[in-house]
């Protein structure tokens, strides 16, 4: 009976022989980017230890915008200034701090008893993975949402450019132009231009290949470019560092580069498909014009576990962001990108507290050359008899989940072949993932 309760430890062997087995000490732990924007570098931030409160307030200093008058002329010609005073203003503003990480993590005392690795520590490791993942996608998304918003209501501008065909003059005077646009301010809200020192890049891990390739980097001569690509980063004699997400300065201003992950949570927090945010290549952002609030206790908390035997992790963090001038972050798209705040305002959420994504990639409906198919359940596949003396057809498609899901290939126009023809199509869902429905044609000529 007690072979019931062993392993077998047949494998891995050796010729014949049982290959000897150790149990590690060490683990795998999840690997995330540290914070990417830090406090003077596209972000203002406060933080507070104090977690009772739902705000963590910020003064913020109002402009003038005085204007000068004329001695001697008729209207405010006099010795004295004849306009009513000036009063100092100050604008009191409230970060929301009610996006919470505070989920409870149990650790069983059987599994520390029986793995010979810190298992607390590994689960702090990992929940600081989590804080700054959501930290990083919630300023992404934070910045978009004010400037999708901005973009709708015709008091900004997105900058495009087609990557496909776009030489490395096209991405320098790009990226340039992101920066010049922040030079212009916000005139409406009385800014000259928004602060140089506290600027910052932040790119889509998959533009940076682009950047490199495309050879922008001569900006410096030759000799500059080349230290630059023999280095790894945008600026001679700083190296990679993926974790922090830094590659390099570009026109004097740090360039951060977030991963994947990061982007699609972006778009949770922002309430758009994970795809939404694939044109998006990136943006230039001052941290005057956005602010960042943070608050966490000095210690977590950590009790027996109210289960059974072993403890309880009880973090509680908060964190909060607005960003005060659209017109201090800018956008980099792909042209012809298509702004989702157009179908509705985007609003900044949690994304746990929105309705789960979905990740349907079937069609409802789809027509071959206009002849309408059918969908046959037991072999999971769509079926359509086409007799047509055309040799060509259009296939198209509508996906089951309309408001979030699109179709990223296989329709358009399919020559006929006599007989049998297999297409598909693939259907991209909201939350990414990606699904092949596939089309059987039964071709004939009439």
């Amino acid at each position: 009976m007690a072979e019931q309760y062993l392993s077998d430890f047949s494998k891995p062997t050796i010729n014949s022989n049982i290959a000897r087995r150790i149990l590690a000490n060490e683990v795998l732990r999840g690997v995330a980017q540290d914070v990417l924007e830090t406090d003077g570098q596209g972000i203002t931030q406060r933080f507070s230890n104090d977690v009772s409160g739902a705000q963590i307030r910020i003064t913020q200093f109002m402009p003038f915008n005085q204007e000068a008058r004329e001695l001697g002329a008729t209207l405010y010609g006099e010795n004295f200034d004849g306009r009513t005073a000036i009063q100092a203003n100050t604008n009191g503003l409230g970060v929301d701090v009610i996006t919470v990480i505070n989920q409870n993590i149990d650790i069983p005392q059987v599994t520390t008893d029986m793995l010979p690795i810190d298992f607390l520590g590994n689960v702090m490791k990992n929940l600081k993975m989590d804080i700054n993942n959501n930290l990083n996608a919630m300023t992404i998304a934070g910045k978009f949402v004010a400037t999708a918003n901005a973009v709708t209501a015709g008091t900004t501008e997105f900058k495009y450019i087609t990557k496909a065909s776009a030489t490395g003059d096209d991405w320098r005077y790009a990226l340039m132009g992101m920066n010049a646009e922040l030079d212009n301010g916000d005139v409406d809200n009385g800014l000259a231009y928004f602060p140089d020192e506290d600027r910052c890049f932040v790119l889509q891990v998959s533009i940076i290949p682009y950047l490199l390739n495309k050879g922008i980097f001569t900006l410096g001569g030759a000799n500059h470019a080349y230290e630059m690509l023999a280095m790894g980063g945008i600026s001679p004699g700083e190296k990679q560092d993926i974790r922090k997400g830094y590659v390099g300065d570009f026109m004097g201003h740090p360039v951060y580069k977030a991963n994947t992950l990061i982007w699609k949570l972006a778009a949770k927090y922002a309430g758009v498909p994970v795809w939404a945010l694939y044109d998006v290549y990136g943006y230039i952002s001052s941290g005057y014009a956005n602010v960042r609030a943070i608050a966490q206790e000095d210690q977590i908390k950590v009790i027996d576990s109210p289960d059974g035997a072993g403890v309880r992790v009880q973090p509680n963090f908060r964190m909060g962001f607005k960003s005060l001038y659209a017109k201090g972050n800018v956008f980099l798209c792909e042209t012809g990108y298509t702004n989702p705040a157009d179908s509705g305002t985007l609003t900044l959420t949690g994304p746990a507290s929105r309705t789960a994504y979905s990740s349907d990639t079937t069609l409802s409906a789809l027509t071959v050359g206009g002849v309408t198919a059918s969908w046959v359940t037991d072999d999971t596949q769509w079926t359509v008899s086409v007799t047509t003396s055309a040799t060509q057809g259009a296939i198209e498609g509508t996906v089951t989940d309309t408001s979030g899901a699109r179709i990223i290939s296989g329709e358009g126009t399919i020559t006929y072949t006599t007989g049998t023809t297999t297409a598909y199509v693939v259907v991209e869902a909201e939350d990414g993932t990606k699904g092949r429905n596939k089309v059987v044609i039964t071709y004939a000529t009439s």
